[in-house]
């Protein structure tokens, strides 16, 4: 007599667990001198061991107007990988912070000149609200940024990673109030900031790196947009999401 097998049954043809391995996570945030830069050029080298590279972006918000009172629109979030090789060069543009009425830039990530993963930035505010950075304009797109809503009272919210496997729970929310933020890299500096539109009132703080920790992040200019983020991810092999 046939003995039942126990445990689960796959069946034929499902697809076994990758069995990749997480070896390196890198934070590429923007420029640190507020709205001097646009953008900043990262090269990040592949480790021992990766065959595959993960990239997530957030486009930079676009700015605040100072003078009509209407809000920046958010930046886009994208996310996408491909194969690498270890000591192959992954070339990333990270978004600054978008001064008053700026439309932000795009953050992205290429191997060899070809992007394979780019967020399309935030529009800049005018007479009217700057729209969010559109999925059209993405590469890997899979959030849209929001756009400003002054009827609302709000900024324009970055696109989000909520629906992705491993979140990093980045995007998602508009503007908040002012306050001292970390952007060392040891810890999450206020990470739904990222991307953010700009705002206009004095009591909001402009979500980017532009001052020291201890003085927080440029409180005196709230009409700029978010700075963008460039999250990498290098594997084993090609990780099963």
């Amino acid at each position: 007599m046939l003995k039942a097998i126990r445990g689960q049954q796959k069946p034929l043809g499902a697809r076994p667990k990758s069995g990749a391995r997480l070896l390196k996570r890198v934070w590429l945030f923007g420029p640190t001198d507020g709205s001097a830069t646009t953008s900043r050029t990262v090269s990040d080298i592949a480790p021992a061991g990766a065959t595959w590279v993960d990239a997530r972006g957030w486009g930079g918000g676009g700015g605040g107007s100072a003078a009509n009172g209407t809000f920046g629109g958010g930046g886009a979030y994208a996310r996408d990988g491909r194969s690498i090789n270890p000591g192959q060069a992954v070339s990333c543009v990270i978004s600054g912070q978008a001064n008053d009425s700026n439309d932000g830039v795009a953050s992205s990530a290429s191997v060899g000149g070809a992007i394979f993963m780019s967020a399309a930035p935030g529009k800049g505010a005018g007479v009217s609200d700057g729209a969010g950075g559109a999925l059209s304009a993405c590469v890997g797109g899979r959030s849209a940024g929001g756009a400003g809503n002054s009827g609302a009272g709000a900024t324009g919210a970055a696109g989000s990673d909520a629906a992705d496997a491993d979140t990093l729970g980045i995007g998602g929310y508009p503007r908040r109030g002012g306050g001292t933020r970390t952007n060392d890299g040891s810890v999450d500096p206020y990470p739904r900031d990222f991307g953010i539109g700009g705002h206009y009132a004095s009591s909001f703080a402009s979500a980017g790196p532009a001052t020291p920790v201890s003085s927080g992040w440029a409180i005196d200019n709230p009409n700029r947009g978010g700075s963008g983020l460039v999250v990498l991810e290098y594997w084993s092999r090609k990780p099963v999401r």
